[in-house]
């Protein structure tokens, strides 16, 4: 069965190359082009795993966060050009389990979707939080933390997309 990702992202270029992207690596793709649509993807199709953008109309996405992780654990990745100390600690606090910042290469997004899904099917530590800005990676558990420098790593594929998510 294939990995389950819901991307909720405002701009349907993005969702759009999310779609073909990640089904490259054998992931199913959940779209939602705003918040509300998101929760009830989240609660009804039950994703693996959920991408997140921030700066949305409607409903942004620490909102979109804080909901979710009322009725759910899912690992939800943010992926955002917002960014700051402040900014993404609000979204760590809203129950992200990651943070990445845009623009970002497809082999860390996909990388960071395997480990984050990984962690947290062969773990259960949805409770885990993993940051990611400018391949500096931070990694929280409840009892230890580490930082250092990432360097992605990723099953390679014969057919590899183009370099960067915008």
């Amino acid at each position: 069965m294939p990995l389950k990702v819901l991307s909720i992202e405002d701009d349907p270029m993005i969702t759009d190359f999310l779609d073909v992207l990640l089904t490259i690596y054998g992931m199913q793709v959940l779209v939602a082009n705003d918040g509300p649509t998101g929760i009830e993807l989240a609660r009804t199709e039950k994703p693996d795993v959920i991408l997140l953008d921030l700066m949305m109309p409607v409903m942004d996405g620490w909102e979109v966060c804080r909901i979710i992780r009322s009725f759910s654990r899912v690992p939800i990745i943010v992926v955002s050009a917002v960014s700051g100390e402040e900014k993404i600690g609000r979204a760590m606090a809203a129950g992200a389990n990651a943070f990445l910042e845009k623009p970002i290469t497809n082999q860390a997004l996909v990388s960071l979707i395997q480990k984050i899904t990984n962690t947290s099917q062969k773990t259960g530590l949805a409770g885990d939080r993993f940051f990611i800005v400018n391949y500096l990676l931070c990694h929280k558990r409840s009892d230890s933390a580490f930082c250092g420098v990432w360097q992605p790593s990723f099953r390679p594929h014969p057919a590899q997309p183009s370099p960067q998510v915008a």
